[in-house]
């Protein structure tokens, strides 16, 4: 039964239970945190860990040892239901060893691949909103963008002799200024 979540991982709230495969605890570490770039090597002493947590330096890292004074959870039930996004959701990309992310329309993920995460090409994005054939590009790694939340404006309307209160996206209010032009 999953209580713990990935975002708790990152945060130094909860370690992980290595009693899964190498390729779950990789997924998960890579998921918890996509800037650290480690790989569990299938010979090193780091697989053989029972725990994994993020580093006491750096929450863009973790670290491994065999106690913790976290609660735990199974690897496997972090996985179990994580976020996956639907295709045409936007998502944050980026390679290997790349320090900055790129938004990108999400297509699908390829599991067993060294680029499973699959989006669209940046120049075909308009041509797969309108429904039309489309180029695709794999990346290394994917993580949910979170939305900033927009500024917003409020107005004051006269609506039949009456005031009324409009809040609007300044995005919104910026297009409608340039229908007026």
């Amino acid at each position: 039964m999953k209580k713990y979540t990935i975002e708790q991982i990152t945060k130094g709230e909860v370690a992980v239970k290595n009693d899964g495969t190498l390729k779950q605890i990789q997924e998960l570490m890579d998921l918890a945190f996509p800037e650290d770039g480690s790989v569990i090597q299938k010979n090193g002493s780091i697989k053989d860990s029972k725990f994994f947590y993020c580093n006491s330096y750096s929450n863009k890292r973790w670290s491994n040892g065999n106690t913790t004074d976290l609660p735990t959870q199974s690897v496997g039930d972090f996985l179990e239901t994580e976020w996956m996004p639907k295709k045409g959701d936007e998502v944050l990309v980026r390679d290997y060893k790349e320090d900055e992310w790129t938004k990108a329309i999400f297509i699908d993920k390829i599991e067993g691949c060294l680029n499973p995460c699959v989006t669209v090409w940046r120049d075909h994005e308009s041509d797969f909103r309108e429904g039309c054939s489309f180029s695709v590009v794999t990346w290394a790694k994917m993580k949910r963008l979170i939305p900033k939340e927009e500024p917003k404006i409020e107005l004051s309307l006269m609506v039949n002799g009456q005031e009324t209160a409009v809040s609007m996206a300044k995005s919104e209010w910026d297009k409608l200024m340039k229908l007026n032009d």
